[in-house]
């Protein structure tokens, strides 16, 4: 966080250059539910280029490519 020159925090990049974890930032997205909890382990996913792979949700296919 940065101080402005009035001496209040700014707030608004709170998250530069750490990584965004919307749980951290927004518990209450898609309903206090986490989204990929269904979703395959990424260590498990090896090529993108397969039937399995395409055949994730969109959800899914973020949290691999991230």
């Amino acid at each position: 966080m940065q101080t402005d020159r009035d001496g209040t925090i700014d707030e608004t990049d709170k998250h530069v250059g750490r990584s965004y974890d919307w749980r951290e930032y927004e518990p209450e997205l898609y309903g206090g539910l986490d989204p990929v909890a269904d979703c395959p382990e990424i260590r498990y996913i090896k090529h993108l280029d397969t039937p399995e792979y395409q055949a994730l949700p969109a959800i899914c296919k973020e949290d691999v490519i991230w």
